[in-house]
């Protein structure tokens, strides 16, 4: 059955072999071409190997199959951004956290596409809810620092850098923005 040999993909996928889940996912797709999760992890998959197009079509039948899955529309959102549709993306994502206002990667997902639009201050509030939610994630530690540090509140990006080493102290893009801070306040 399918909800017993889906964990087996999703730890291998997890453990790197992203081809290997890949091949898993497609198996237990044939055996049942609608089922909402196989689909999204499918998509994922895909992302993950760059194969943008399928990823979304993958993603867009998740969405279709269960619309009231707030993690399938954050799949899709990322995978409607990493295919240069910047703005379906963003709606994307703003009904994903409509669905569920707790997801924190949906916040997350939708703080760094605003943030490369150069939307500074929704991208941290996007950053502040999900770090609301989810306190310990260097991700987005880093990514609401390196918001700090470039737009003037460097004592605030320090906090932000050190908080997601303490987390992850092998964390390079948090090692990285204090170094960039204190060569800037050096200099």
């Amino acid at each position: 059955p399918i909800d017993q040999e889906l964990p087996h993909h999703v730890a291998r996928h997890q453990s790197g072999d992203v081809i290997g889940a890949r091949i898993g996912y497609r198996k237990l797709l044939r055996q049942q071409p609608r089922h909402a999760e196989v689909l999204n992890m499918l998509a994922i998959a895909e992302m993950q190997l760059a194969n943008t197009a399928t990823a979304t079509e993958y993603a867009i039948q998740a969405v279709e199959t269960n619309p009231a899955e707030a993690r399938y529309q954050n799949t899709l959102g990322t995978c409607l951004w990493m295919g240069g549709h910047g703005d379906e993306a963003i709606d994307t994502l703003r009904r994903a956290i409509r669905v569920n206002p707790s997801l924190c990667e949906a916040y997350a997902n939708l703080g760094e596409i605003l943030e490369m639009k150069g939307d500074a201050a929704q991208a941290a509030d996007c950053y502040a809810q999900a770090i609301q939610l989810k306190p310990n994630s260097p991700r987005v530690l880093c990514r609401l620092g390196k918001l700090h540090a470039a737009h003037g509140s460097p004592q605030k990006a320090s906090t932000l850098f050190q908080q997601a080493l303490r987390l992850q102290p092998e964390n390079k893009a948090a090692r990285e923005g204090l170094a960039k801070l204190e060569s800037a306040i050096a200099n």
